[in-house]
């Protein structure tokens, strides 16, 4: 079945940029992609272009594209003005970028990667990784991320297993986790999130 379908959108000036995926007929045939204002579709692709890839978000500043996803579904990447970066392993369980933010020249992404047996929400900066949470057994994950001056703020959960069973939903200011759920709660996931400067 081929097709495409969005998952995220950004502003740059007058000019917006959508990203999301098209597909040419299978799952081999997926491919990252994003759209300047409706126009024609760039794909990105893992320097084995071979790979199928993902595109989660994207953010743009000036002349660049910024693109967050992965190649074959569990290699975190991101690419800037088409030019892939591997960003997580690519180990059996993988890694994923599903946010991404730019600050002058800093690049901010955000996902999960494998450390210790476990998925755990991870913050790369120019390309190095921090942990965001220390909750073993637990696992984590960071779906969505933005900047207010110096201040970083990253949406995500906590769950118990590969299952997602018993989710938690949080955010991080600056790398300080604060739980989101209310008392009682089943569980919960943060998706998304944006700053509203005062």
């Amino acid at each position: 079945m081929s097709g495409s379908y969005l998952t995220a959108i950004t502003l740059n000036g007058s000019d917006v940029y959508m990203a999301g995926e098209t597909n040419a007929g299978d799952y081999a045939h997926i491919r990252g992609t994003y759209w300047k204002n409706g126009g024609s579709p760039v794909t990105v692709q893992p320097a084995d272009t071979s790979l199928s890839s993902f595109a989660f978000a994207i953010a743009s500043s000036g002349s660049e594209v910024d693109v967050a996803g992965s190649a074959k579904g569990y290699m975190a990447t991101y690419w800037k003005n088409g030019t892939p970066t591997q960003l997580g392993n690519a180990t059996i369980d993988g890694s994923y970028n599903y946010g991404i933010a730019t600050s002058g020249l800093d690049v901010f992404v955000v996902g999960a990667t494998t450390h210790n047996n476990l998925n755990v929400a991870t913050l790369w900066k120019n390309n190095l990784p921090t942990y965001l949470t220390s909750v073993a057994p637990l696992h984590s994950m960071a779906k969505a991320i933005a900047l207010n001056g110096p201040d970083v703020y990253i949406a995500g959960s906590t769950f118990d297993n590969i299952f997602n069973n018993n989710t938690t939903a949080y955010y991080w200011k600056n790398g300080t986790a604060v739980k989101l759920n209310a008392a009682g709660s089943k569980g919960g996931w943060a998706n998304a999130i944006v700053v509203v400067p005062k």
